[in-house]
């Protein structure tokens, strides 16, 4: 069976569509943000397999050319508020026994925005769509590669206008396809699929000028296609859903230089149907937390710490529950270079037809010098582990990247 932490480390390298207020071409209406990068990555690890450190097989390390075109899209006007983003990568593998890596359609496009942004009442609504090839352990395959379709919509009425009191209530859905490798003639077969539809809420009270309380509300309801999934090792049987979700906090500024976000809740999940629905250790009323601290020392160093504890569906078992901590440290020179190290560690307690726990470990250092109005060089640096708490042979790894590169762009 495919191992799963090929679903949780992508191997598409899109470049961020995110941008300043003061980025793009055109007026404070419209605005045009495109951007070129063009570089290579380099990994030692290539098939995320346990390799040499765990008793296997050598790894299989290997050097890509990267190209990843983005544009960007900004709308403000009485009618319209919108952000629009699209990416796209290329990666392309010099040696010659790698070439079944090569990937030419990683894609991603994303939109938000709201109708009548300033009355009292409009409608906001969100976008999201990619497709991700990603790596699997499988060197000699004609395509060593699975690829991945996720959409995630939203639309719903929006009462207030960011002054002080803000509600939001709409509808949710998510598409999912998982595809298998491609063979000699070139066709894919469809792992699983899962859709997922629900109803959202939020409410938003700005108490103080910079500072709010938040309340969001979720349930959402899981159908997948295949609930048996058979492969040559194994046969696993899993189970549709139904999952509510609420938290509540606050997230606003605590001084010039110090920054807060703290929210807390509950949530729970039920699996199967009619007289078969089961809560899987008592998963009901698991606690949700998601908590932000941002420290400015200085105009030029920013410190960000973040912390959550959440459960979310997996396609080869019932839900996963996680507890993530990340650390960033970042300094910027003149707004001429900047500096960066991060750390982050993350604990998955899965639990279903796949019951384990992984750790998984990263960290890494980026480092990016603008030499030009438009022109920027970039590189970073990334390590990451998995480990198996319950010692299950061939799902642990080390991974080690570099990437590098120019970016042109507005």
């Amino acid at each position: 069976m495919y191992k799963a932490q090929y679903f949780v480390f992508g191997a598409a390298m899109l470049s961020s569509t995110a941008y300043a207020e003061d980025d793009g071409i055109g007026s404070d209406t419209v605005k045009l943000v495109p951007s070129v990068s063009v570089g290579g990555e380099y990994r030692s690890n290539l098939y995320l397999d346990e390799g040499e450190a765990g008793g296997g097989s050598p790894v299989v390390q290997g050097t890509a050319l990267l190209v990843n075109p983005t544009v960007g899209l900004k709308v403000n006007s009485n009618i319209l508020s919108l952000r629009l983003g699209s990416g796209y990568g290329v990666r392309k593998y010099v040696q010659e026994d790698l070439q079944n890596l090569n990937s030419f359609n990683d894609g991603r496009l994303t939109a938000s925005g709201r109708l009548l942004p300033k009355a009292p009442v409009g409608i906001s609504f969100s976008e999201s769509f990619s497709s991700n090839n990603r790596p699997v352990n499988q060197p000699k395959a004609e395509s060593a590669l699975i690829r991945v379709y996720d959409n995630k919509s939203r639309v719903g009425l929006s009462v207030g206008n960011g002054t002080v009191l803000d509600v939001n209530i709409g509808g949710a859905y998510n598409y999912r396809q998982i595809n298998g490798m491609k063979d000699s003639q070139g066709n894919r077969d469809v792992i699983n699929q899962r859709n997922t539809y629900g109803g959202v809420g939020t409410v938003s009270w700005k108490f103080l000028p910079k500072t709010k309380v938040l309340l969001d509300g979720e349930y959402s309801q899981n159908d997948w296609v295949n609930n048996t999934i058979e492969t040559t090792e194994e046969t696993t049987s899993i189970e549709d859903s139904s999952a509510w979700n609420v938290k509540t906090g606050i997230e606003g500024q605590l001084s010039g230089k110090t920054l807060l976000r703290l929210m807390a809740g509950a949530g729970g999940s039920a699996y199967g149907e009619g007289d078969a629905v089961t809560q899987l250790e008592g998963l009901s009323q698991r606690l949700r937390l998601d908590a932000g601290l941002r420290v400015k020392p200085t105009e030029s160093q920013d410190i960000r710490l973040e912390y959550k504890r959440a459960f979310q569906d997996v396609y080869f078992t019932n839900y996963n529950l996680f507890h993530q901590v990340g650390l960033t440290y970042e300094v910027n020179v003149q707004d001429r270079a900047v500096v960066s190290v991060n750390g982050q560690y993350r604990n998955d307690n899965y639990d279903g037809p796949v019951d384990r726990t992984d750790q998984r470990i990263q960290a890494g250092g980026a480092f990016a010098l603008n030499f030009a109005d438009h022109g920027a060089f970039e590189t970073a640096l990334n390590w990451r582990r998995l480990a198996s708490v319950d010692g299950i042979a061939g799902i642990e790894y080390d991974d080690l990247g570099l990437t590098f590169g120019l970016k042109w762009g507005y």
